[in-house]
């Protein structure tokens, strides 16, 4: 069948499927292009179609706060659940989990294209509901910042972790400052320390005197006392 197919020989980055018209489109224009059915899509299709995948991306956004709280699994469970009861369907959490990989992946891809300056736009039925939960989180768009003096910066994914709203002079200003106070302190360690060799330099040195002043004073009594004699 038409609707149950996949593309040989075009990667599979370059295709999706379209849940309202049930059929695979490619993203990019492709040429010889066999298809040929495949069981494993004959069951997915059963199990998502556009409705479902509507539902599910709100029931999703739904449960967002779930993801921060308890763990991932407990969370797809829940929206397990919550999908099976409303379609009367069998869904585990591990499809849902798959599912939503699945609309991430093609997200960022349509997304990609669309933001990518003389290509042509890509539609996607889901992109406007998974953009208005997305858009802001910085796993998927990098953040840019705003300095006075660096103007703006872009936060790369790796340093993700702390995501920043805003840089402002007088975080900088705190920054330099705590710099500029540690720098200070470990001065003021050192010059104490370098005091305490010093003194303990002078101390050793006036005892060397007294006792060069004693053995002087022994000597000179000495021979004193032979010149007597």
């Amino acid at each position: 069948m038409e609707n149950n197919v996949h593309y040989i020989n075009v990667p599979q980055e370059n295709i999706y499927y379209d849940e309202r018209t049930q059929t695979y489109v490619l993203l990019e224009d492709a040429e010889n292009c066999v298809k040929v059915p495949t069981k494993q899509e004959n069951k997915v299709l059963k199990i998502w179609n556009y409705e479902k995948t509507a539902a599910f991306i709100n029931i999703v956004t739904d449960h967002q706060d779930d993801f921060k709280k308890i763990q991932k699994k407990a969370v797809w469970n829940k929206i397990a659940g919550v999908m099976t009861e409303t379609f009367k369907i069998e869904i585990n959490a591990q499809q849902c989990d798959t599912k939503w990989k699945g609309l991430l992946d093609m997200y960022k891809k349509v997304k990609t294209h669309n933001d990518k300056s003389g290509n042509s736009r890509k539609d996607w039925p889901h992109f406007e509901a998974m953009d208005n939960l997305l858009a802001k989180k910085p796993e998927i768009n990098p953040v840019v910042t705003c300095s006075n003096s660096k103007g703006l910066v872009f936060q790369s994914k790796a340093n993700m972790s702390h995501p920043v709203d805003e840089i402002n002079d007088s975080e900088t200003s705190d920054s330099s400052f705590s710099a500029t106070s540690s720098h200070s302190n470990n001065l003021t360690k050192k010059r104490k320390a370098s005091d305490g060799v010093e003194k303990r330099h002078k101390e050793k040195m006036a005892r060397q005197d007294r006792f060069l002043d004693l053995f002087e004073t022994l000597v000179n009594k000495i021979q004193s006392e032979k010149e007597e004699e």
